[in-house]
């Protein structure tokens, strides 16, 4: 659990930066931004994993770092399309002639915009995490020291015995299903409450 709340912490705010940023100030900087997505698109997620883990040494912090710094690409992209909508609105035109700054309007009008799509990559991003935590432990690569649901399956199928003694691999594999499917419902319901309070009119 701490791995998946870190982990998506480290996730959304590495992603949400570079979407808000990009999106509402375009020109070079999105720019910018965008192609330092593409490039993080182009990483194949395990093995460049392992490489930064092995760089960093094999921890359980390690893990959970480098975890934030692969999988915050696919929310960055996503945000910075719903940060352009947003700031086309009739409000965000109005703070901009009031003499309002972007810091001010993108704390009091483009964050509260699109928290309720934050909230769903959070949840996302808390699922990915132990997903690809469990992985990493599964392989061998995060610290074996720490007890995780990775390690017990990996420890598990070392031993040989996971046919014969299915409840040694058995739980762990149950317990990270129903964290990650239950992570993904939350967020799910986080987002479809937000959009029914917008169209009821109680949105900002």
């Amino acid at each position: 659990m701490v791995t998946g709340f870190v982990g998506g912490a480290i996730i959304i705010g590495i992603g949400m930066t570079i979407g808000v940023l990009a999106g509402y100030i375009g020109g070079w900087v999105e720019a910018l931004l965008m192609r330092i997505t593409d490039f993080a698109y182009s990483v194949p997620t395990i093995p460049f994993a392992i490489v930064l883990v092995s760089f960093l040494e094999v921890g359980f912090f390690a893990s959970i770092i480098v975890i934030g710094l692969i999988l915050w690409r696919g929310n960055a992209r996503v945000l910075r399309s719903q940060v352009i909508q947003i700031k086309e609105r009739p409000f965000i035109l109005a703070a901009k002639a009031s003499g309002a700054s972007r810091i001010r309007i993108i704390i009091k009008h483009i964050l509260p915009n699109i928290a309720p799509m934050a909230a769903l990559f959070f949840s996302l991003g808390v699922g990915y995490a132990i997903l690809v935590n469990a992985g990493l432990a599964f392989i061998g690569v995060s610290s074996p020291f720490i007890p995780s649901w990775g390690v017990m399956i990996r420890n598990a199928y070392q031993s040989g015995t996971m046919v014969q003694a299915p409840w040694w691999s058995l739980p762990p594999g149950i317990l990270i299903s129903l964290t990650v499917m239950s992570a993904f419902m939350i967020g799910r319901q986080l987002e479809d409450s937000d959009d029914e309070q917008s169209v009821t009119g109680a949105g900002p």
